[in-house]
């Protein structure tokens, strides 16, 4: 709801066609920015993505994508029901910097991704990383969090073994990263770099969500989860079982490295 007077949501609207008109008329928007402009769409900006997978399959080259969220994107401009708004997010956000090497940047309003794809997964996690490190500390616009994690205390419950499947992207990642020989084990890697495993952040994520949506003034919220995990050993399984399963091999092992750090300490 807006509680401008009617002078001044025309004056605003005057205001936001001279504006637009001079940031996407001199090209000052970069053309990697999908959203909140004339002409483009987020389906549009999908097409870029799939048509690069897809070419990449012909010429048969994996693609590794990374999707990142913006935190508190909208917090930081002024959005008192402002048509203004979306433009000036567009502005402020314009000093993303794009990847020096062939990685792709792809931006619909706070929605990110960088995409990259080469003949061997050595390259891939050679480069993203890079990108990704460019990316956040290249930018003043605000903190941004890859979407792996995000919204986890809706979906760590699932099995074992697909979450699996993400602790052995972040594995590799931080073997990349670190340029780690084959013989160091993950858990002294997570160990070093204070890094908490997946299964561990998003258990410990869970936690918070769930002790907050506890005692929530919403009561349909309340009710949502007003209820007690079946055993980690039954074949239902609900978002508030994460919360008694057992650590995972590697969680255990690096929580077993740490507990020994704290001992020398």
């Amino acid at each position: 709801m807006s509680l401008l007077s009617g002078l001044a949501k025309l004056f605003e609207r005057v205001l936001k066609t001279r504006l637009s008109n001079h940031l996407f008329g001199k090209g000052l928007i970069i053309d990697e920015q999908f959203g909140f402009r004339p002409a483009h769409s987020c389906p549009q900006q999908v097409l870029r993505l799939v048509e690069y997978v897809s070419e990449g399959f012909k010429i048969k080259q994996k693609t590794v994508a990374v999707f990142f969220d913006v935190a508190k994107a909208f917090d930081r401009v002024w959005h008192a029901g402002s048509a203004l708004s979306p433009l000036l997010y567009s502005a402020y956000t314009n000093d993303l910097p794009r990847p020096t090497s062939a990685v792709q940047l792809a931006l619909f309003a706070d929605d990110t991704a960088l995409f990259f794809r080469s003949r061997t997964r050595r390259s891939n996690f050679r480069h993203l990383p890079r990108a990704i490190d460019e990316l956040g500390h290249g930018s003043g616009s605000g903190r941004s969090r890859t979407v792996m994690t995000y919204a986890c205390p809706i979906f760590a419950h699932a099995t074992p073994k697909a979450l699996y499947r993400l602790q052995v992207i972040q594995n590799k990642f931080c073997r990349a990263a670190t340029d780690a020989h084959w013989y160091v084990r993950n858990s002294i890697l997570h160990r070093d770099l204070e890094l908490p495993t997946l299964p561990k952040y998003m258990k410990d994520a869970s936690k918070r969500f769930f002790d907050i949506a506890g005692s929530h003034p919403n009561a349909l919220l309340r009710a949502a989860v007003d209820y007690q995990p079946p055993p980690p050993t039954h074949f239902i399984r609900r978002p508030r079982s994460v919360l008694i399963d057992p650590p995972d091999a590697l969680t255990a092992a690096a929580d077993s490295l740490n507990d020994v750090n704290d001992t020398h300490d």
